[in-house]
């Protein structure tokens, strides 16, 4: 502490200055008595708690003492702040539902939503529904991932018949969806109890390519659908189906005929965040895209779903009857029935590994080798003259269209 006088402030010329957490500070007094009381009082505060001088409010003072009487005196105040803020921000624990009636809230705000389709939710409804069946009366919070495992694990159809790994993946899906909701809208669910959980494996086999004459009959029957245009990149671009759900115009280049591909919407992008561009696709792919109706364009990935699905009806390749078990057998064929083709008959058409690797982006060749002799070499050839003009022919006539002969390695 030090003095200091200054005439200039008349009603307050005598000066004590004092260092407070590092700062200067000084107050002014009017007379040198009542400086020296302060003086005094800062020096007395500093012996008793140190460098560190200590004001003290008595209004504030108060306010704690009756803190003290609401919560106790052992509660320590700083995790009672941590608790109030969460209550403000709306994060503070709730009672947690009712499994069945989260189910219910769930639905209903699916619907409100209009975010899948008649199929989706009546798949989910009977999912959720063996789920409750099973677990219904207990809470979210207590509902554990060996629970849920061991429902998985044992799950039957029907008639009891255990079903397989491709059904239980689909349920595991629609649990782990609702208990995103269930955590997003607070319903008391303390965590997903499925993200843990690794889905069965699944036997694919060989990759299914679609018959060239069903591929032909396809795109004759939807030439002049909007949904065409996002097929075509699955089936002569080779992209995925999830990919060509999501994808918009300007990731499109029609002058340079290459596909960007955003990593937020494509899978080996998520992998690492990178977005890529890829260009040698064959010819037909871009004629499918230049007759494609603007309003391609504007479809959503469920418009996307609803629509290909039609367009399978329509084109006789998918079955419209969803409950029988050989038809969503068939169906589940069918979810990357287009790019499975693609890679198999371009690497049958081209006789280039690195190119169709490049366009399939496969990240080991290995992968693409497994594509090798699935497709027959001449319909692999016709499989790239399907285009929005050849269609227009008869199957007969389709057939007597001369085939380009390519070298291996060259673009299409």
């Amino acid at each position: 502490m030090r003095y200091s006088f200054r005439p200039e402030r008349k009603s307050a010329p005598f000066y004590l200055h004092w260092r407070k957490n590092g700062k200067e500070t000084a107050l002014g007094f009017k007379d040198k008595a009542s400086r020296e009381i302060k003086a005094r009082s800062l020096a007395e505060a500093r012996d008793a708690h140190g460098s560190e001088v200590l004001t003290f409010d008595p209004v504030l003072w108060r306010k704690y003492r009756e803190f003290q009487a609401i919560v106790g005196e052992g509660v320590d105040p700083v995790i009672v702040a941590h608790e109030w803020k969460k209550s403000k921000q709306g994060t503070a624990r709730i009672e947690s539902l009712v499994l069945t009636d989260a189910v219910t809230k769930y639905f209903a705000l699916r619907k409100s939503e209009q975010s899948w389709g008649r199929d989706a939710e009546r798949h989910a409804e009977k999912h959720l529904k063996r789920l409750c069946d099973e677990h219904g009366a207990k809470r979210l919070s207590e509902l554990s991932r060996e629970e849920v495992r061991e429902w998985m694990d044992g799950l039957v159809d029907d008639e009891g018949n255990p079903i397989g790994p491709y059904s239980k993946k689909d349920h595991l899906k629609h649990v782990r969806t609702f208990f995103d909701y269930a955590l997003r809208e607070r319903w008391g669910a303390v965590e997903n109890p499925c993200l843990l959980i690794k889905p069965p494996k699944t036997e694919d086999g060989d990759p299914v390519v679609i018959p060239l004459r069903d591929a032909f009959e396809f795109f004759k029957a939807n030439r002049d659908e909007r949904v065409v245009g996002r097929v075509a990149l699955e089936a002569f671009g080779g992209i995925r189906y999830t990919t060509a759900g999501l994808i918009q115009k300007d990731a499109v280049n029609f002058e340079n005929k290459g596909l960007r591909l955003v990593a937020r919407i494509h899978k080996t992008g998520k992998k690492d965040g990178r977005t890529r561009y890829r260009q040698g696709h064959p010819d037909n792919l871009w004629t499918w895209l230049a007759h494609t109706p603007e309003s391609t364009w504007a479809m959503s990935a469920l418009n996307y779903r609803e629509g290909k699905r039609h367009a399978g009806i329509r084109a006789g390749i998918r079955p419209s009857d969803t409950s029988d078990a050989e038809n969503q057998e068939r169906i589940r064929g069918l979810r990357n029935v287009w790019r499975h083709s693609f890679i198999s008959y371009h690497l049958a058409a081209f006789k280039n590994t690195p190119l169709t690797q490049y366009l399939a982006q496969h990240s080991n060749p290995k992968t693409t080798e497994e594509y090798e002799g699935v497709a027959d070499q001449t319909d692999a050839a016709r499989y790239f003259l399907i285009t929005p003009d050849s269609v227009k022919l008869s199957w007969e006539e389709f057939l007597k269209l001369p085939i380009k002969e390519k070298k291996p390695g060259t673009k299409g």
